[in-house]
């Protein structure tokens, strides 16, 4: 049976227009302007709604173990609370531990989420080996899908600690194989020299000292020459601060870089720290002051921004309680992928009333070809995957829930009006008026070949 959504304000890659889709089983077959109608389909209505993509988040944290900490975010709960916010696609990460095989790694991701997700999932991976035979089997992987990797310019405590030397050399490796390359930019020198100076490390306000723009800035400015040597695709992951945005905008001239924002800096700042519970806000890199959070919102509306992603981390309140006392103790992160779209979008649409198309495509298409998933997901095209959310932008105010489980909620000050009146992934309509139709049915597809 054909489904038909007729009459919404439908949102393209370059402009909206009021017209129908065509759904037949998992793909969209039609798109037109009063479009004939088989007899017996089925007909949802979406005058005076928004008709978008299904929204693609590029960078997401669950079930991952990071030191001592485990975040208490499952891929089912995860994906839970995605599809529910109109995510049909989520991109997760995959690092490889210093005593297992990336095959392993790999393995171990994929038994926590097969046939336990509710929307579709695909992984970055990051390497930590690289002779001959490790390079053999990255680009195993990368023929499964797997073409997306993410690389750190800090975190020598955690084995993901990469000189700027050795970023560029797996950079050239891979570049035959037209990869993605995704890099979290904070530069180990200009961090330890603001620690040597910095008075009482146990105290939170002593991450945004030592984590500082500068060291963001430094990073961004050696990965920037690295894109222009190399000129493969480089995503700066999760930019803090408006000098980098600035940065990443002029080089976007000489090379294929891009950069990707995330609600953080964008409506939190660091007087935060400064509350009685600051510790749950402790994310890397840290919050900023609000002047810089300002100019953060300036830039990204004056286009700026490339990619809007959730960064979105879950620990429960146990586990962030205990650095109450020494943040160094904080599993650093906070859950946002249930309030990424409502966010970013009182801002655009709200207030400011940015052009539709331009804002959503970067939840939609610019993740999806950075993803290597273009144009099966982020777009509403003929023959693309049925992903389709119809929203409602004047729904009754209601709190924003960036997660399911049990953690602190950040976003607590904020609401929203914007109501997921309809999900529909593959074709398939699983969320209606913002609830699960089917709480069982986890229909989710891993997007990587993994068997």
């Amino acid at each position: 049976m054909k489904t038909y959504i007729v009459n919404g304000n439908v949102c393209f890659e370059e402009n909206t227009e009021i017209c129908d889709i065509e759904i037949t089983d998992h793909y969209i077959s039609a798109i037109g302007v009063n479009l004939p109608r088989e007899s017996g389909s089925k007909v949802i209505d979406a005058k005076g709604k928004l008709v978008l993509p299904g929204l693609v988040d590029f960078h997401s944290h669950f079930q991952e173990t990071v030191g001592p900490h485990t975040s208490n975010e499952t891929y089912t709960t995860g994906t839970k609370v995605a599809i529910l916010n109109g995510i049909t696609t989520v991109n997760c990460f995959v690092s490889q531990n210093f005593n297992q095989s990336l095959s392993i790694a790999i393995g171990s991701a994929v038994e926590k989420a097969k046939d336990k997700i509710y929307c579709d999932v695909r992984w970055h991976i990051t390497p930590t080996r690289f002779s001959d035979i490790n390079y053999n089997d990255i680009a195993k992987w990368i023929e499964r899908g797997f073409t997306s990797f993410k690389f750190y310019t800090t975190y020598k405590q955690s084995n993901l600690y990469l000189p700027y030397e050795k970023l560029l050399e797996i950079v050239r490796r891979l570049n035959r194989y037209d990869p993605t390359i995704i890099v979290h930019c904070e530069d180990e020198a200009v961090m330890n020299s603001a620690r040597i100076s910095n008075g009482n490390p146990k105290n939170i306000k002593a991450q945004a000292i030592i984590r500082n723009e500068e060291a963001e800035l430094f990073a961004t400015e050696k990965v920037i020459d690295i894109c222009k040597m190399t000129q493969v695709n480089i995503v700066i992951a999760h930019v803090s601060s408006a000098d980098t945005l600035g940065q990443v905008e002029l080089a976007k001239r000489d090379c294929p870089l891009i950069c990707e924002v995330t609600p953080h800096y964008v409506f939190l700042n660091q007087d935060r720290y400064l509350q009685e519970n600051g510790h749950r806000y402790l994310v890397t890199p840290p919050l900023r002051s609000e002047e810089c959070r300002e100019l953060m919102q300036k830039k990204i509306l004056m286009d700026y921004a490339d990619i809007f992603s959730s960064n979105h981390r879950s620990y429960s309140k146990s586990d962030k309680d205990r650095s109450k006392i020494d943040y160094r103790q904080n599993p650093a992160g906070i859950p946002t992928i249930g309030a990424l779209f409502y966010l970013f979008s009182d801002l655009f649409i709200n207030q400011y009333d940015f052009p539709l198309h331009i804002y959503v495509r970067k939840l939609t298409s610019n993740p999806a070809r950075m993803a290597g998933i273009y144009p099966q997901k982020g777009v509403i095209a003929e023959n693309s995957d049925a992903d389709i959310i119809i929203v409602n932008p004047n729904g009754e105010s209601r709190p924003v829930v960036p997660t399911l489980v049990n953690s602190y909620n950040p976003w607590e000050d904020f609401n929203t009006r914007f109501s997921m009146d309809y999900v529909f992934l593959r074709g398939q309509l699983v969320v209606k008026d913002n609830k699960l139709i089917d709480e069982d049915n986890m229909s989710g597809e891993i997007l990587c070949e993994t068997d």
